[in-house]
């Protein structure tokens, strides 16, 4: 009987963890979860193409922001980084357009959970950082499987410039930002 009682203390404080960390991405970014058999008979893929969600395992996670969208200014918290939307930058056309755009463009992609199944192409967002912003338009997606980071922002060359951050500086290509989509 002691045997599993060592071994059931361990597993109690791991679900403990589990769920407290479920509990915070919950307040911070207000989740529902819904299993396949929830999705109204719909594939996981057809739920996700319908509904602001992306699939992990055999779950969908719907991200609806917190009823202020953010702060008290409306600004949401996100982390930027870089992306290269040209035809050598490797990673294929903008998912909004199917077009390629230099270095000079002021435009983004957003992580799988922010993007909202193309909702959001071509929409105006404005990016703060400091005392500097940039608007700049939504034409991609970055997918959250394929080694995007949730909750975040690749920007081109030029919103970085309007930040007032140059490739030479250490912080480019990862900062923490506050954004907001234009009306």
């Amino acid at each position: 009987m002691k045997q599993c009682e060592a071994f059931a203390l361990p597993v109690v404080f791991f679900l403990i963890l589990l769920v407290a960390d479920i509990n915070v991405d919950a307040r911070k970014y207000g989740p529902t979860i819904k299993p396949e058999d929830g999705n109204n008979g719909l594939s996981s893929d057809q739920y996700c193409t319908t509904h602001n969600c992306f699939t992990e395992g055999n779950v969908n996670i719907t991200i609806k922001p917190t009823s202020s969208g953010g702060d008290s200014s409306g600004h949401r918290e996100s982390y930027l980084t870089w992306n290269d939307f040209s035809q050598n930058g490797g990673s294929g056309a903008a998912e909004c357009t199917e077009q390629y755009y230099p270095s000079t463009a002021t435009v983004v992609a957003l992580s799988t959970d922010l993007f909202e199944n193309m909702r959001t192409c071509g929409k105006a967002i404005t990016i703060y950082y400091g005392s500097r912003r940039s608007k700049a338009t939504v034409v991609d997606q970055c997918d959250v499987h394929d080694g995007c980071r949730r909750n975040s922002i690749d920007a081109s060359t030029e919103v970085w410039h309007d930040l007032g951050v140059v490739e030479t500086n250490p912080i480019f290509g990862g900062i923490s930002v506050s954004w907001s989509m234009d009306s």
